[in-house]
């Protein structure tokens, strides 16, 4: 049997990340990104009409760098991709009542474009930016068809239908 569980967001951060060091050790950091997807569409009255989800993200980290980094480009209005696994996590709260979240656990993070407002004003990180995961390398072109020089069947051909 197939489980999957991945969610595939892209969408504009609505505040910085907000980065917190791990409470149960004295290594790492937890990350807290809060992205928004919009969807747009216009309705049977022709009327422009707009939605959006907000998504908790959280990843973990221990490359002081990678905090480093996500400190200075993972802020309000930066175009992100992410994609993670759904989990829902039972907590209890300040008030002591039982609370419940539904958040996505971060396997791999690009930052698309920072907002265009702060692209400019903001130095270039120290160390380049790396996704949690590592990339592949981009696929080479295939090599061209030996039939390419043949040109398009003509269309009368009968291939016996």
């Amino acid at each position: 049997m197939l489980y999957i569980n991945e969610q595939r967001i892209g969408g504009h951060l609505g505040k910085d990340a907000e980065i917190r060091p791990n409470p149960k050790t004295d290594r790492g950091w937890f990350v807290i990104l809060r992205v928004a997807t919009t969807k747009r569409w216009k309705d049977a009255n022709g009327a422009k009409r707009e939605a959006t989800t907000w998504h908790d993200v959280e990843l973990y980290t221990t490359s002081e760098s990678y905090r480093d980094y996500l400190r200075d480009r993972a802020v309000k209005g930066a175009l992100v991709y992410v994609v993670g696994e759904t989990i829902h996590d039972e907590f209890v709260g300040a008030d002591g009542h039982n609370r419940q979240r539904t958040l996505v656990r971060c396997e791999s993070l690009q930052i698309i474009s920072a907002p265009p407002e702060r692209e400019d004003s903001r130095p270039a990180p120290a160390a380049a930016a790396t996704p949690l995961r590592p990339q592949a390398a981009p696929t080479p072109a295939p090599a061209p068809s030996p039939y390419a020089q043949l040109g398009p069947a003509p269309r009368d051909m009968d291939f016996g239908s």
